[in-house]
C-alpha cells in the first residue's frame, strides 16, 4: 500500500505516526485524503482551496517531483516531504550555478593541458577511417599553452555552433503536458511558447461550471499544476477571460463582459489566496465573446472559444522608438522638453 513519511514537526499533528497510508489515484489526492483523517494536519499540508501549500518538496520513491499534484501513485508507492528551503528553490539554483562553474574551471584546464599534436594524429586517423570525410583542421599544433612555452601569439580552437538549449519554459511546459496526460486533461488544455510568452488556455468545461464564474472541481488539480509553474518564476502573469456568443442569465452577469471578467478574476484571486504569487504580478483581463479561436457558428466552434487564457510574459529589452519619415530614411521622434 501506498505511503507518506511526514517530516518530524507535523508527526504530533497525525497522532505521533512517522508513516501514514495513502488512498488516492494522485499525489494530491492521497494528501486530501489524509488532511481529512487528520483535521489538524490539514491546513499544515493543504490550502483552503484543497492545493498542495508550496512550503513542501514532495519525493516520489526517492525522485524530487516538479509537479507533484497529479503525479499517479502505484499500490507501492512512497512519498516523502521534505519542507522547501527558506527563500524557495534558490538553493536548487545555486547548486547548478557551482556545478557549472566548476565544469568551467575543469575544462580550462583541459584545454590548457591538451596534447595538441596527439589530438591532430586522432583527428587525421579518423578522417582516414571514415570513407568520404574532409579533412577537416580541428586545432592547430601551434596552440600556445600560456605564453611561456611557446612562441608567437595564440591560435584560438574554433569550435562549431552547438544548437541553442530549448529555454527553461519549453523544459517545464513539457512536464506540465506529462502530469495533465496522466491526469486525462490534456484534450482541454493547450500550451504555446515563443520569445514572447508563454501561453496556457484551460477549456471553461474544465474550470467552471456552465454560464459561472464558480469552480469545477476538477479546476483546482489543472490550476494546482500551473501554479507550481509560476511560483517558480517572477515574471508578469495575465489572465484572460474569453466567453462564446451566447446571451448570459441577466439574474447573475449583465453581458459576457462581466462574466469573463468575474472568470478571470476568480483564477487570480484563487492564484493570490495561495500566498506564493505576489499580487502585482497577476492582471485579469476580460474579452468576452470578442476574441474567438472560431466563428461562432456551431456548438464545436463555441465550446473552443469558451476558454481561459493564462499568459506568462516573457520580458524584453527596449527599444528606441523609431517613426517612418521619408522612403528609404528613418528617424528618432524628438523627446519632449
Amino acid at each position: 500500500m501506498a505511503t507518506v513519511t511526514l517530516p518530524a514537526p507535523l508527526r504530533a499533528l497525525a497522532g505521533g505516526n512517522r508513516e501514514i497510508p495513502l488512498a488516492g489515484l494522485t499525489v494530491l489526492r492521497a494528501l486530501q485524503s489524509v488532511g481529512r483523517e487528520y483535521p489538524r494536519l490539514r491546513r499544515h499540508l493543504l490550502t483552503r482551496w484543497g492545493g498542495l501549500r508550496p512550503l513542501w518538496v514532495v519525493f516520489l520513491d526517492g525522485r524530487r517531483l516538479r509537479f507533484p499534484a497529479l503525479r499517479r501513485l502505484s499500490p507501492a508507492a512512497h512519498l516523502q516531504l521534505v519542507p522547501s528551503p527558506r527563500g524557495g528553490n534558490w538553493l536548487i539554483s545555486y547548486s547548478d550555478f557551482i556545478t557549472l562553474l566548476f565544469v568551467f574551471f575543469v575544462v580550462l584546464y583541459s584545454m590548457a593541458a591538451t596534447n595538441t599534436a596527439k589530438l591532430k594524429t586522432v583527428v587525421e586517423n579518423l578522417a582516414r577511417a571514415v570513407a568520404g570525410l574532409k579533412s577537416l583542421e580541428v586545432v592547430s599544433p601551434s596552440i600556445s599553452l600560456g605564453g611561456a612555452l611557446d612562441k608567437g601569439d595564440p591560435v584560438p580552437i574554433i569550435i562549431a555552433e552547438l544548437p541553442p538549449r530549448p529555454p527553461e519554459t519549453v523544459d517545464m511546459l513539457t512536464d506540465m503536458a506529462a502530469q495533465l496526460r496522466e491526469a486525462g486533461v490534456s484534450g482541454d488544455v493547450s500550451l504555446q511558447a515563443n520569445v514572447e510568452s508563454t501561453l496556457v488556455a484551460f477549456n471553461d468545461k474544465l474550470l467552471f461550471k456552465p454560464g459561472t464564474a464558480e469552480f469545477e472541481p476538477s479546476a483546482v488539480e489543472a490550476l494546482q499544476t500551473m501554479l507550481e509553474f509560476l511560483q517558480n518564476s517572477e515574471k508578469e502573469v495575465r489572465v484572460i477571460g474569453h466567453t462564446d456568443s451566447s446571451a448570459t442569465d441577466p439574474a447573475q452577469f449583465a453581458t459576457n463582459w462581466e462574466l469573463s471578467g468575474a472568470r478571470a478574476v476568480t483564477i487570480v484571486r484563487w492564484f493570490v489566496d495561495m500566498g506564493s504569487i505576489q499580487p502585482k504580478r497577476l492582471v485579469a483581463v476580460a474579452q468576452a465573446e470578442f476574441r474567438p479561436l472560431f466563428p461562432n457558428d456551431t456548438e464545436e466552434h463555441m465550446k473552443k472559444n469558451r476558454r481561459s487564457e493564462i499568459i506568462v510574459i516573457n520580458p524584453v529589452e527596449k527599444k528606441a522608438t523609431m517613426s517612418v519619415g521619408a522612403v528609404g530614411s528613418i528617424e528618432k521622434i524628438p523627446e519632449l522638453p
